[in-house]
């Protein structure tokens, strides 16, 4: 989604990122409703804007202010939170956030971390602090305050590292300090305080400028006056932005486009802010219409203080919220270089040009991000984000790339604003369609909401001024174009007119963007876009029309002759036989000023050549825009040079290598006694620590500091072993630290390590810059299948049992298939698998039937014999009836069955015995056997027995 800034243009065009830097944002109190910018070079503060629109009746000042690697700055009242687009200057989302704040004065502390993690702290004593999901507008956690005492503010306004940044104090103003704490170990540190009871300090904001040291921008008060102020971090020192007539008021809170960085490291994917994105990201559009788009904007600026850039990782950051059938990232033109991790998500690109950095640009422009979506899914139409992280050394920073799915500018074309007059007499109808992009289908689209007069035509006094949607559909796909209609007078008091600056009897030209206006007419009564201004203007104006509606717009004029450009006199200690000092690269002038030195030097030009040159007192002379302003330049000699050499850190336990740039110095000593261009530090040393060099007949020293973090350890949820059961993934997540290297690959916090191989992986740990290592044995339980499983033969025709092994201490058994008892007979030949387990893993075993024709199935005929008559006379003839049975299996069972069919006895055994017969009467009975065949198929047979007495 693109817009148009109408602007008053000074000769020279301003892209907004170079000036957003330098910006601080705040809230004045007591207009506690309204944001403030102060530009921290040039110290002019602009009404940013009133939300007085946006607010409710119970929400009475923004306090907490703070910036989101999406490029956005969020904003809190006690009930809600605000999403703001500081270059549209409009309020995106307003987020409640009544279900958890409990208090009156809670929700206004934020703290974001260059991962987005979002800290909300009601900022009482008493109250809580949140770990927030932005994105799914949800409490994760509510953190304990364990180690915070019960009277300290809990302020959370930044991270450092793992560490909440913590404005603290007690109910009294004075003695404000700034404190790092870690909810994970629950230790506090001092981080800054002044003893003083001259100031007081409030609401920190990090400010992190490429290449420079950390600091802190705070508000200090005294006397009831303000004052920005920053906190080098590094060596303490306090040095006053602006002065305290400037600021005016006392804010509340403030944020700039740095506060969430962790790195003096920067990889910006939009140099120039042309896609609207403050933090040095970048932000584009996709629509199921247009399933790709670059990951970078073709103005790449990468800052790498000097060092090599290792590698840079790109990490799909939403990739499970929801998961898209097809989410992936492409180099075209550099397939070979961009590797895929074990982690879907992410891929790394490993820096193969050194420090050419065009050609890493150049990779970084052949990226593109891929998206498959469903349109009719609204979970699944939201802000996607690709992380993109460069790595130098054991430092990295991000930027967020942003992607949102939005309407797409091919077809409906770009969004505008058609203006018209708000004097009820000079109002004419606007057609919007004369709005529409140049080469726009208009019409074939449809306007939303419908326009009361006709098809594209605004009638004023009836519509609404507002947003009005011109609609193209074609082939399944749809573009919009909006085109927001208002008053010429409201347009005009949103723009926010830049200073002119002319210098003495000088001209400038400065003027509006053509075409844009019907007329512009000058204080001087000349009409045009443009108009060349001098100083000695007196209340310069421009009339701008439409129709016959005309807005008086006052011009502002600053005597640039009353601003420094020179830069404060400077110092230069230089050897006697030292290289030469070119003054253009240490010295400052702005672009196309001349510049010159007095007196002048031996052969002329910028170039101080030791032992040519005179030392002394030179005069930096810079005309700019007729203009001039002079600094002093002191030259000194010296016989010892300071060598700049930065602070050292390790870490407990570790020994660190440390040196000066390979051959640029000879004669090199180390506070140990080593020379060469490196020597190492261990953790216990003590200092202090130094190093002597020559370079070019010069000496050179520089004394250090070194400071040693604390031991890492890995956390208890890393495990010593894993056992492994068939077909399953072993997962660590990643947790406690910073990140996690294996194998080449990099996990960060909330990654999971899928180990899948028996086999000992070593994990190297990072925290804070220092490592571990921690070995995990992979192994795998013994399957035990293969000695319990058996093949069993069976003869035509026959059943055959199999039984499960017996459970044992180790083992249990059951059939696959849920059969309850352990004997199962089968009929089938085939395989019958049973479950294994031991109690953490389960294995498969099978009892396979197979055919057999052997010996054992040649079996004799089986044939069932019953005598016809029993005579149970006592005489030992025929008294019990014997059943005679050959090549049989077995005889199940006999029963006597008298002439009414009831059975009187039954035996298992081939014999009826006599006391059976002698209880009967004489006549016939039937006997019934059941028997089994050689087959060992159940059969039955029965026959007639007379009983004869």
């Amino acid at each position: 989604m693109k817009i148009v800034f109408l602007t008053l243009l000074s000769f020279f065009f301003l892209f907004p990122y170079s000036i957003m830097a330098q910006n601080i944002y705040f809230n004045a109190f007591p207009r506690t409703i309204e944001l403030v910018k102060l530009n921290l070079e040039t110290c002019e503060t602009h009404l940013e804007f009133n939300f007085q629109e946006v607010l409710q009746s119970r929400e009475t000042v923004i306090r907490g202010s703070s910036f989101h690697p999406d490029g956005y700055l969020y904003l809190t009242t006690g009930f809600r939170l605000i999403r703001y687009n500081i270059l549209r200057k409009e309020v995106k989302d307003i987020i409640p956030i009544d279900d958890f704040a409990q208090q009156v004065n809670d929700g206004f502390f934020l703290a974001i971390s260059e991962e987005g993690r979002f800290i909300i702290s009601g900022g009482d004593h008493m109250s809580q602090i949140y770990d927030y999901d932005l994105r799914n507008r949800k409490v994760i956690q509510i953190i304990d305050d364990n180690g915070i005492p019960p009277q300290v503010i809990k302020g959370m306004t930044g991270f450092i590292g793992n560490h909440l940044l913590l404005y603290v104090g007690t109910e009294d103003l004075n003695n404000r300090g700034f404190r790092l704490w870690n909810p994970d170990s629950a230790n506090l540190y001092d981080l800054w305080s002044d003893s003083s009871e001259e100031h007081s300090y409030f609401w920190p904001s990090m400010y992190t400028p490429a290449c420079k040291s950390n600091s802190l921008l705070v508000q200090r008060v005294l006397e009831g006056t303000s004052q920005f102020v920053e906190i080098d971090l590094e060596n303490k020192n306090v040095a006053q932005k602006c002065e305290d007539e400037i600021i005016g008021y006392t804010p509340l809170g403030s944020a700039n486009p740095t506060d969430f960085r962790q790195s003096p490291l920067r990889i910006d994917l939009d140099a120039d802010n042309s896609s609207y994105h403050a933090t040095a990201g970048y932000y584009d559009t996709l629509t199921t219409c247009m399933p790709q788009a670059p990951i970078t904007d073709d103005d790449i600026e990468i800052s790498t203080c000097g060092a090599e850039v290792d590698y840079i990782s790109f990490r799909l950051k939403y990739y499970d919220q929801p998961r898209l059938p097809e989410e992936y990232i492409t180099a075209e033109g550099f397939e070979d270089q961009l590797q895929p991790t074990s982690d879907p998500s992410r891929w790394v690109w490993n820096n193969p040009y050194g420090n050419d950095t065009e050609s890493i640009k150049d990779f970084l422009r052949s990226l593109r991000y891929h998206a498959n979506w469903d349109p009719g899914n609204s979970e699944e139409s939201r802000e996607r984000v690709v992380a993109v992280t460069m790595h130098v050394g054991e430092d990295s920073t991000s930027s967020w790339s942003v992607f949102q799915l939005e309407p797409d500018d091919l077809y409906a074309g770009r969004d505008t604003t058609a203006t018209y007059c708000a004097d009820p007499d000079a109002r004419d109808h606007i057609d919007l369609t004369s709005y529409l992009s140049e080469g726009v289908d208009a019409e074939t689209g449809r306007f939303e909401p419908m326009l009361s007069g006709g098809r594209g035509m605004f009638v004023p006094g009836t519509d609404d001024d507002g947003e009005f949607q011109y609609i193209l559909e074609e082939n399944g796909c749809s573009d919009t174009a909006v085109i927001t209609v208002e008053t010429l007078e409201t347009g005009l008091a949103d723009l926010e007119l830049d200073t002119v600056k002319i210098c003495g009897g000088s001209q400038i030209r400065i003027g509006f963007p053509p075409g844009v206006y019907e007329s512009i007419e000058w204080w001087d009564g000349s009409t045009g876009d443009s108009i060349l201004i001098s100083h000695s203007v007196i209340d310069p104006y421009a009339l701008v029309s439409v129709g016959s509606c005309h807005v008086r717009i006052p011009i502002a004029v600053t005597n640039l002759a009353d601003t420094p450009f020179a830069g404060p006199d400077t110092t230069f200690t230089y050897c006697p036989e030292g290289p030469a000092i070119d003054f253009n690269d240490h010295l400052p002038a702005p672009t196309g000023s001349t510049r010159w030195l007095e007196p002048g030097l031996q052969n002329g030009g910028s170039v101080f050549r030791p032992g040519i040159d005179d030392p002394g007192i030179y005069q930096y002379i810079v005309e700019s825009e007729g203009c001039t302003d002079t600094a002093q330049i002191t030259m000194e000699e010296t016989g010892t040079q300071e060598l700049p050499f930065a602070p050292v850190s390790t870490c407990e336990g570790q020994s660190t290598q440390i040196g000066l740039p390979a051959g640029a110095y000879s004669d090199i000593i180390w506070w140990n006694g080593e020379s060469g261009d490196s020597t190492t530090i261990n953790s216990d040393e003590t200092g202090p620590f130094w190093v002597e060099a020559q370079q070019d007949g010069c000496y050179f020293r520089a004394d250090f500091d070194v400071s040693v973090g604390e031991e890492i350890l890995f956390p208890g949820s890393y495990p010593d072993t894993l056992r492994l059961c068939p077909g399953t993934t072993g997962q660590i997540t990643v947790q406690g630290l910073d990140s996690i290297l294996l194998d080449g690959a990099m996990y960060v916090s909330g990654d999971v390590i899928n180990l899948t191989d028996p086999g000992e992986y070593s994990l190297t740990g990072y925290l804070g810059g220092c490592t571990a290592t921690h070995s995990v044995s992979v192994t795998s339980y013994n399957d035990p299948s293969g000695q319990y499983s058996e093949t069993f033969p069976r003869c035509n025709g026959t059943s055959l049992s199999i039984t499960l092994p017996d459970d044992t201490e180790e083992y249990s058994f059951s059939w696959t298939d849920g059969h309850p008892d352990r004997e199962l007979t089968v009929d089938d030949d085939g395989e019958y698998p049973f479950d294994i387990s031991d109690g953490n893993c389960s294995f498969r075993a099978i009892y396979t039937v197979v055919p057999s024709d052997g010996p054992e199935c040649e079996q004799e005929e089986c044939a069932i014999s019953i005598p016809n008559a029993v005579s149970p006379n006592g005489d030992g003839i025929n008294d019990a009836l014997t059943i005679f049975s050959t090549g049989c299996q077995s005889i199940e069972s006999v029963a006597l069955i008298d002439k009414w069919g009831n059975t009187i006895h039954t035996t298992d055994s081939q014999v009826i015995d006599t006391t059976v017969w002698l209880q009967l009467p004489p006549g016939v009975y039937m006997v019934k056997v059941n028997y089994r065949d050689q087959h060992g198929r159940l059969k039955t047979k029965a026959g007639s027995i007379l009983v004869i007495r």
